[in-house]
C-alpha cells in the first residue's frame, strides 16, 4: 500500500533526504512543513495517512505540540523523527498513539519496517456493494 506522508523537519537537507527515501520506498511526500503551526494547517489540508515529525522545529516550535493538535484535530497519528528521543518525550505522546520513533540519520531499512508495520492499519474497509432488487 503506497501512503501519503507529510514530513515535518526544519532542516532543510534532511527533509530532502527524507523525502527522497520515503520515495524511494514507494511512498509519496504529501507536504513539507518546517514549524508547528505550519504542520497542523498542512495535516488538515492535506490529509496525510502519516506525519514524520521531527521534535524541535523553526521558530523554537514544538513537534510534540503539533502532534497532539493533528492528532486530536484530524486523528493522524505521528512517526517521530529526531536526535534526541527522551523518555519524557516518549511519556508525554503516549496518549497520541505514535506510529513510532526512528533516531536520525534516519536508517531506510527502519523506516521501510515501520511503514510496513503501519500501512495496514490505514486500509479502508471496502463499502458493500449490493446489486439492487430484480424485477418480480
Amino acid at each position: 500500500m503506497t501512503l501519503r506522508i507529510l514530513i515535518v523537519e526544519d532542516d532543510g537537507l534532511i527533509a530532502l533526504d527524507l523525502a527522497m527515501t520515503v520515495e524511494e520506498l514507494g511512498h509519496v511526500v504529501a507536504g513539507e512543513a518546517a514549524e508547528a503551526d505550519a504542520a497542523v494547517e498542512a495535516a488538515g489540508r492535506l490529509m496525510p495517512d502519516i506525519v514524520m515529525m521531527d521534535l524541535k522545529l523553526r521558530r523554537g516550535s514544538s513537534g510534540v505540540d503539533a502532534a497532539e493538535a493533528i492528532h486530536g484535530r484530524y486523528g493522524i497519528r505521528s512517526l517521530f523523527i529526531s536526535g534526541n528521543i527522551d523518555g519524557d518525550v516518549r511519556a508525554r505522546v503516549a496518549a497520541i498513539d505514535p506510529v513510532g520513533w526512528l533516531h536520525k540519520p534516519v536508517s531506510p531499512t527502519a523506516l521501510r519496517r515501520i511503514l510496513a508495520e503501519f500501512a495496514p492499519a490505514c486500509l479502508k474497509p471496502a463499502a458493500s456493494v449490493t446489486a439492487p432488487p430484480s424485477p418480480s
